[in-house]
């Protein structure tokens, strides 16, 4: 109940207007700026290295008042899985800091999460859409067939292709 999500879209305008969208948000001076210019509390904030067929991920919990490291966390996990397998390292950062109690971890760990192909196909179609918008239309429909669910999130793409169903 203390935790509070911030609106994906309410980052991406903080970050246009502190230029922070091309350098990434990974040391904990510029998350304190972030985190005090949405009126957070404290940021996960971390970065990923992706080698083969795997993923290492490196995640902090930062207090937005004084820019330190409350937690870390670090881990591998398989590309294949990769927004299951995050959620579970995250999981264990807010765990660790008794943000996210075990019961409330095991529901979280039993939602559903996007298929990798699915996320990168929406994001390529989002990417294409000014130029090749044949080619974004036709990886928004296999999104849709593969993902129907989480397709339905890229709003921009979902009213540009408003035909486009998952049959």
């Amino acid at each position: 109940t203390d935790l509070i999500i911030v609106e994906r879209t309410n980052i991406a305008k903080v970050l246009k207007e502190v230029a922070l969208s091309q350098a990434g948000i990974t040391d904990e001076r510029a998350a304190k700026d972030v985190g005090q210019m949405l009126n957070a509390g404290s940021l996960v904030v971390g970065s990923y290295r992706a080698l083969g067929k795997q993923v290492t991920l490196s995640m902090r919990l930062v207090d937005v008042q004084d820019g330190r490291a409350l937690a870390a966390v670090e881990g591998q996990v398989p590309m294949a899985d990769l927004f299951s397998e995050a959620r579970k390292v995250l999981l264990k950062l807010l765990g660790g800091v008794g943000w996210v109690d075990e019961i409330t971890g095991a529901e979280m760990l039993a939602a559903r999460a996007p298929k990798v192909d699915t996320v990168r196909d929406l994001l390529k179609a989002r990417l294409l859409l000014a130029s090749k918008s044949g080619e974004a239309k036709s990886l928004y429909a296999k999104a849709v067939k593969d993902d129907p669910t989480y397709a339905k999130l890229f709003e921009d793409l979902k009213s540009e292709f408003s035909g486009v169903s998952a049959t």
